[in-house]
C-alpha cells in the first residue's frame, strides 16, 4: 500500500502534467479514488479528467 497518492486534475484539452497537482494520504484503493473523483467532479463541473498515481 502506498503512503501518498498524486492526483492530477485537468480541464478540457489540458495535458496531464499541466493539470493541477494534489496529494493525498487517504486514497489507498480504486474505490477510494472513485469516491474522491465523484466528489471533485460534483464540486467543479469544468473538470475533464482526473488521474491517480500511487507513489
Amino acid at each position: 500500500m502506498s503512503s501518498v497518492t498524486e492526483i492530477y486534475v485537468c480541464k478540457l484539452r489540458q495535458e496531464l502534467k499541466k493539470g493541477k497537482l494534489f496529494t493525498s494520504g487517504d486514497i489507498h484503493t480504486r474505490e477510494d479514488a472513485e469516491r474522491d473523483a465523484k466528489e471533485r467532479c460534483g464540486l467543479d463541473d469544468t473538470i475533464a479528467k482526473i488521474a491517480y498515481y500511487a507513489i
